[in-house]
């Protein structure tokens, strides 16, 4: 009303309708208030509204709607707006983690228990039969023994993982089954693995020699039959053997290369954990592995010489 009234009563004066619209006073108010509402503005980039949505480059028009995760602003999902992306858990492992050392462990029983069946045929002496026979006696001896400790080493690691685990000695939340047991759990994991698999072997390796040695203590006026299913059971029996050996190369190269380097890999690990000089313990455990090692080189070093 009072800007209409100036008009009619006054010629139209810019400066002047400023004036009558516009104090002087209200005017450095107004100026004031801006002023200090810019200077009191958070200065965050992320305070700006849309200042975390990514720039689409090569947009075209009509394309369909690409999914935008940021920190603060999720586009194409609902109701997500200003909330803060949560990160994803980690699955928890356990269950997988326990199936295989059960079932290994199971497997490692058995094994130990066959084992301990061929352990009572000891070899023949040395006054007794002829050279290739006490060979063959003597490998069949060392390959049960070397099973038998082997296997129930394996029962042993599978029964402390398995306990270690179920009282949460182990975090077993991990992105797979195989980060959990190459991760927290690679000491056990490796060794079974490298343990039961060699045990495997040398376990039919051994019973081939045990064969070969019942074989050749035969009569040589006995049936040649017999000698024929003896040396036809040994081979398949070798056959095995290799076979596994070659299947386990395979499976084991990506990783470890092949079976001894499973193998290595497992003393390595156990040189780094349980060394010589980390107790009295594992000191006397290793004494006892080199010297058992170095009596079983000289055994068939005698009986090569023999």
């Amino acid at each position: 009303a009072r800007v209409i009234w100036h008009t009619r009563t006054h010629p139209i004066d810019l400066r002047a309708l400023q004036a009558c619209i516009m104090p002087k006073a209200s005017h450095y108010v107004t100026v004031a208030s801006c002023v200090v509402c810019f200077c009191l503005s958070p200065w965050d980039s992320s305070a700006r509204p849309f200042s975390q949505v990514p720039k689409v480059k090569n947009a075209k028009f009509g394309s369909a709607p690409t999914a935008f995760v940021g920190q603060r602003f999720t586009a194409n999902s609902g109701n997500s707006r200003g909330r803060a992306s949560e990160a994803v858990p980690l699955p928890d492992q356990a269950a997988a983690a326990l199936g295989f050392f059960g079932n290994l462990r199971m497997t490692a029983s058995l094994l130990t228990g066959a084992a301990f069946g061929q352990l009572g045929a000891l070899p023949a002496s040395s006054n007794k039969g002829s050279k290739s026979q006490r060979a063959a006696n003597l490998t069949h001896l060392l390959g049960i023994s070397f099973t038998v400790v082997q296997c129930v080493i394996v029962i042993f690691l599978c029964t402390i993982g398995t306990t270690s685990i179920l009282t949460g000695q182990i975090d077993t939340h991990a992105s797979s089954a195989n980060a959990l047991l190459t991760g927290a759990m690679e000491l056990e994991y490796t060794s079974c693995r490298a343990l039961f698999l060699t045990s495997l072997v040398v376990f039919l390796f051994a019973t081939a020699a045990k064969m070969l040695g019942a074989t050749l203590a035969l009569d040589e006026k006995a049936d040649e039959g017999k000698r024929l299913i003896g040396l036809a059971s040994t081979c398949m029996l070798l056959g095995g053997t290799f076979w596994q050996v070659a299947y386990a190369n395979k499976m084991v190269a990506a990783t470890y290369g092949n079976l001894a380097g499973l193998y290595l890999r497992a003393v390595v690990l156990w040189l780094k954990h349980l060394g010589p000089f980390s107790g009295i313990a594992a000191a006397s455990s290793w004494v006892f592995i080199l010297c058992g090692a170095a009596l079983c080189v000289k055994t068939v070093l005698l009986s090569i010489k023999d």
